[in-house]
């Protein structure tokens, strides 16, 4: 089993990679998809990361990079994002095409606001923070509420609490979630592979 981990606007940081070190025996693989290629752009703070991003591709361009590398991909999935990269996550489940995903998990994508219309296909986990700057969080939580194969879960940490470069970063809480996240990948190995394949006519999202 495959894990994809979508980056957040500061791309493939130390950090990340020390994220994935931890996911690292619970998967065959653990791939960092990120706007950069890879490179460690080395961002002096979350306003540089933001400025670069939105001048070189943004996140459209960011989620067709991950779809044509999902393309190629032919084993089963899971997907882990991270803001941006939760956005694209979040509509990646939506996608009939992928039927190879096998459960999506999706930290602070407060931009899945824009996408209230997507319906995830596989088991989808929204892991949201106490509050966000720009908008009220909890009409957004109740809207996403109910809706299948959503879970959404509200937490007592800030948007970036994951990433140890972000001013919002927790400790406490990256050690919860990495633990949480171990044992979602334990569990999905005893639940088994991918949800079955789509009806061929419904082949894209």
């Amino acid at each position: 089993m495959q894990l994809f981990v979508i980056s957040d606007i500061f791309g493939a940081t130390p950090a990340l990679a020390e994220l994935v070190a931890g996911l690292a025996d619970c998967y065959r693989q653990v791939l960092i998809i990120d706007p950069y290629g890879g490179v460690d752009m080395a961002f002096r703070n979350e306003a540089e990361a933001y400025g670069y991003f939105q001048q070189h591709g943004g996140p459209g361009q960011l989620l067709e990079q991950v779809k044509t590398q999902l393309r190629a991909t032919a084993s089963p999935f899971d997907l882990l994002g991270f803001s941006v990269g939760a956005t694209c996550a979040w509509q990646v489940s939506a996608c009939h095409e992928f039927k190879q995903l096998r459960h999506c998990s999706c930290f602070y994508g407060s931009r899945i606001r824009d996408h209230l219309d997507s319906q995830p296909q596989c088991p989808t986990s929204l892991v949201f923070p106490c509050r966000e700057k720009s908008f009220a969080i909890d009409p957004f939580i109740d809207a996403l509420q109910n809706r299948p194969n959503t879970t959404v879960i509200k937490t007592e940490y800030l948007h970036g609490f994951m990433n140890s470069l972000s001013q919002n970063y927790s400790a406490h809480g990256y050690r919860f979630y990495l633990n949480w996240l171990r044992e979602k990948a334990a569990q999905l190995a005893i639940a088994g592979p991918a949800r079955e394949a789509v009806d061929p006519h419904h082949a894209s999202c």
